[in-house]
This record gives structure tokens, C-alpha cells and sequence, in this order.
């Protein structure tokens, strides 16, 4: 009985020593999103991706106490978005050309990951804000597209899994700018 006590102490002071340390980057490598068309043929397009964020993170933790700390991505994020964005066009025929005097720009308006850990619990928020801009001669659309998901459980968060959701929200509305009408409207125009 004494070990047992012993034990069950150990293993909840690593629980609790868990919960105060954390990750020091997030890994930011979202899917491709595949979507084989052809409907841009003949289309030669600039692709640009720009980072607006004042904070350059993806990874918010807020403690019992109101302590944040925040972590940044391990890969370069405008480089991840920019392959993805380049293949995703690539793949529906848009020739992807660093001279063309078209260009389409993603600007990173909001990507974040804000977990709110307790004790014994923990609450995370994902959120996603990319504004698409067009620019084709003396026209210029734009369009914000976001997307949201949460995920909450016991103890400390699993970053992996933090990891997974923010990846996958960013190929799902990567996925929504690829099949926008609009989109493709602004870039046959």
C-alpha cells in the first residue's frame, strides 16, 4: 500500500510538471489540397504569400494564473502556404510564372492556436483569416476567407493533436479558396 501511495504521488507530480512546461514551436505543415480541373489553362499568375500578423506566432498558452506565453511556427509559414497555394492553382491549370503581371496574393491575417490551460483541464481555440487578393491590370478583387474549430480535454494539451487541427483547418479554407467562385471568376476574367 505504501508503494502504491508512493507511485500514484510520483506520477502526479509529472501530471502537474507536465502541465508547466510547454512546447517552444509548433510544426505548421498543412496538406496539399488536391483539386484536378484544368479550368485555368492558358492562365499565368504571380502567386504571393505575406504574413500581416503583429504577432508572429501559432501558439498562444494562457495559464491558471493569466501568464501567456507564446510560441512560433518551426517551418517558415509563408513558405508552407505559398508551395500549397502555388501547387493548389498548378493543379487546376494556372501556369505560376514570378514575371506574369498578374499576381494573387494570400495575406495571413489571422492563423492562431490559443489554449487556455487549468490544472486539470484545458481549452484551445483555432482560428484562420486569409485575405485573397487579385490583381489583374487596373482590377482588383478580394476576399477574406476563415474558418474556426476548439478542442478541449483533461490534464495538459497534446500539442500534436493542436498540431493536426491547425493543419487541417488551414487545408480545409484553403480548400474553400481553391472552389470559390469568385475566385476563379476574378482569375479567367
Amino acid at each position: 500500500m505504501k508503494h502504491l501511495v508512493l507511485s500514484l504521488s510520483i506520477m502526479l507530480c509529472f501530471a502537474l510538471t507536465g502541465c508547466s512546461t510547454g512546447p517552444s514551436a509548433m510544426i505548421f505543415s498543412p496538406q496539399k489540397v488536391v483539386s484536378i480541373t484544368n479550368i485555368y489553362q492558358g492562365q499565368a499568375y504571380k502567386v504571393h504569400v505575406s504574413d500581416n500578423r503583429s504577432e508572429k506566432y501559432l501558439l498562444k498558452v494562457i495559464d491558471s494564473e493569466g501568464n501567456k506565453s507564446r510560441h512560433p511556427s518551426a517551418n517558415a509559414v509563408e513558405r508552407k502556404l505559398l508551395e500549397n497555394l502555388s501547387s493548389g492553382f498548378s493543379v487546376q491549370g494556372l501556369t505560376i510564372n514570378p514575371h506574369a503581371g498578374a499576381t494573387i496574393n494570400l495575406s495571413i491575417m489571422q492563423m492562431e492556436t490559443v489554449v487556455a490551460q487549468a490544472s486539470f483541464k484545458y481549452e484551445a481555440a483555432l482560428s484562420v483569416e486569409f485575405k485573397v487578393t487579385i490583381t489583374r491590370g487596373s482590377k482588383t478583387f478580394y476576399k477574406t476567407f476563415t474558418g474556426h474549430t476548439s478542442r478541449e480535454g483533461i490534464l495538459k494539451f497534446d500539442i500534436a493533436r493542436l498540431e493536426q487541427d491547425l493543419n487541417q483547418l488551414v487545408k480545409t479554407v484553403m480548400g474553400d479558396i481553391f472552389n470559390d467562385d469568385y475566385i476563379r471568376q476574378s482569375i479567367q476574367a
